[in-house]
């Protein structure tokens, strides 16, 4: 299930999962959790994005092969 970061807009902290969070705070959520704290969020669209690149980074370097480096022996 996909995830976005919200930020905490809540004039109290706020206890979710086990975990304070307070005011200003960022949150991963997904989209069913943060439709039930809508009085207390907002997507933070910039760390969502920064995750998003994080993701698409990370996943194009497990793609890169790195060059066979046994073959480099002389006889």
């Amino acid at each position: 299930m996909e995830t976005k970061f919200y930020q905490l807009i809540a004039k109290t902290a706020l206890l979710h999962n086990g975990v304070r969070y307070e005011q200003g705070e960022s949150i991963e959520l997904t989209e069913q959790e943060a439709e039930n704290l809508t009085l207390y969020v907002q997507l933070d669209e910039a760390e969502t994005a920064r995750k998003a690149a994080e993701q698409k980074a990370k996943k194009a370097k497990q793609k890169t092969v790195e060059p066979d480096k046994t073959s480099d022996k002389t006889e």
